[in-house]
């Protein structure tokens, strides 16, 4: 079952970077991390409070306070990492312009597991930007265990916009799918492949100069610390905002 749950995330993020022609690598940008491999520093094997994941040439570099260490578990036959449950452990990703959408079409995905006790008010999985930024944001969390994703923005007419969507159950401690996707002016929560939320007016430009953050917005105090299991975190765009919608693989139930 684990293996069809990653499958239906995967899927997902193919279906959206299917280009008009039906190609899924023209044009297409991806940051992908899946911690089969430690950050490259000295210390106990599999508990780390420095040092970079790589994403190909890309680096994800660790920063913790306090108590924060970050820590590796087994997912069926690979690796995963476990977030700390005191103290903060970010991984930072430097701003990269390819990685703003601005209008395109874009899915964020994760796979995502939360043991009793862990679900935190705050718990932010994934993001570029900040909250109230002017030039956007898009941002996958489980706030109080409660799988959403958010994407703001310029309108490009002088306007700002926010588009969000939500599940309306908390995850279980196992391995969980979760995918963020925006299609034209649509934003889609998916969980195990299955749609669970749309929401409209998600076509905000996202153009920030802020870096890509893992586990939280920043290191320290009150930085909406995820504090779960993470495995298979992938960032993907695509296209432009007129490009002709795409519909889901149909492995994925729409």
């Amino acid at each position: 079952m684990l293996r069809r749950w990653c499958v239906a995330a995967i899927a997902v993020a193919a279906a959206v970077l299917a280009t008009a022609s039906g190609s899924a690598e023209s044009g297409t940008t991806e940051l992908t991390f899946d911690f089969e491999t430690g950050p490259g520093t000295a210390g106990k094997p599999g508990a780390w409070t420095s040092g970079c994941f790589r994403s190909g040439e890309t680096l994800g570099c660790l920063h913790t306070t306090g108590k924060g260490v970050l820590r590796a578990v087994p997912r069926e036959d690979g690796t995963a990492i476990r977030f700390p449950a005191e103290g903060s452990a970010v991984i930072q990703v430097d701003h990269d312009d390819a990685l703003n959408p601005g209008r395109a079409d874009f899915t964020v995905s994760a796979l995502v597991r939360l043991p009793p006790g862990r679900a935190d008010a705050g718990a932010n999985i994934v993001q570029k930007g900040g909250y109230d930024s002017a030039r956007g944001q898009w941002k996958l969390q489980v706030d109080s265990g409660v799988p959403s994703c958010r994407v703001s923005g310029s309108t490009g007419k002088g306007g700002h916009t926010t588009a969000e969507v939500r599940a309306g159950r908390v995850l279980r401690d196992r391995w969980t799918a979760l995918a963020c996707v925006r299609e034209g002016s649509q934003l889609r929560l998916y969980i195990d492949g299955v749609k669970i939320d749309t929401a409209k007016n998600a076509d905000a430009d996202v153009d920030n100069m802020d870096p890509v953050l893992i586990g939280g917005k920043h290191a320290g105090p009150r930085n909406d610390q995820f504090r779960g299991d993470l495995d298979e975190v992938r960032v993907d765009v695509t296209g432009t905002a007129d490009t002709p919608g795409h519909r889901p693989s149909p492995t994925v139930i729409d």
